[in-house]
């Protein structure tokens, strides 16, 4: 019992001092400069990159750049710092940003990516930036980290952005479930109460789906109707 107290209060003890750790200090700019190492020129660079990337795409970019994270996970932090600031925008009903964490002393670099950006800045891609950021690091070019981070992600996504809306903009079975539901029910209805066959469910149900391809909503409902014309009685002796 005694041993089991003693681990318990270990417990507590760790675990207070990784939350006094894990202090997150507010946001200052597009970028937030604890460490003050990135000059103003850097500064502004990032933040026409970012402005201009939020214009584009409504992906919000922000920097953060400390000294050091002591016991912290540098991706337990960077997802903290990226909820207290609102970086996905959440206020919006969005998840669409990207935080740039750089640890000075340590030589830790994450990039955080909100649920709508993740698809483009996959773990493979946000390594490599993050490698470059580091190679930067490595030589006290500090500001240049900031900068190279922040233009690798900015036209990455300006470039990728379209083509994800492009296909965003397809078929989406979000949208049809309800439409679809209906045509099958209809479908069945019109056949048991007509007196039809399979074949004429059948081909009411293509020719709605077709339709609703093509045409959308209206679609749907002219494709099933010819198609439950066109097949009723299809089958019968």
């Amino acid at each position: 019992m005694k041993k089991t107290l003693i681990l318990l209060l270990g417990c507590f003890i760790c675990a207070a001092v990784f939350a006094e750790g894990l202090e997150l200090p507010a946001r200052q700019n597009t970028v937030s400069d604890y460490a003050e190492v990135v000059d103003a020129a850097a500064k502004e660079k990032v933040r026409a990159f970012a402005d201009q990337l939020r214009r584009n795409t409504t992906v919000n970019l922000k920097v953060a750049v400390i000294r050091s994270l002591g016991p912290v996970d540098v991706k337990t932090f960077g997802e903290q710092l990226y909820q207290k600031w609102d970086v996905g925008q959440a206020g919006r009903g969005l998840d669409r940003g990207v935080l740039l964490l750089i640890s000075i002393i340590d030589r830790q670099i994450k990039i955080i990516a909100g649920r709508e950006v993740a698809g483009i800045l996959i773990p493979e891609i946000r390594e490599r930036i993050e490698f470059t950021v580091l190679a930067s690091l490595a030589e006290g070019k500090f500001s240049e980290a900031a900068v190279v981070g922040a233009v690798a992600i900015s036209q990455l996504l300006q470039t990728e952005w379209p083509k994800r809306a492009q296909k965003g903009a397809g078929f989406s079975w979000a949208k049809a479930s309800m439409p679809l539901f209906l045509l099958l029910i209809v479908s069945f209805l019109l056949t048991f109460i007509l007196g039809g066959t399979f074949i004429t469910t059948y081909g009411t149900i293509i020719g709605g789906l077709f339709g609703y391809l093509f045409f959308g909503n209206v679609g749907l409902v002219l494709g099933a109707a010819l198609g439950f014309l066109l097949n009723f009685g299809g089958g019968k002796e």
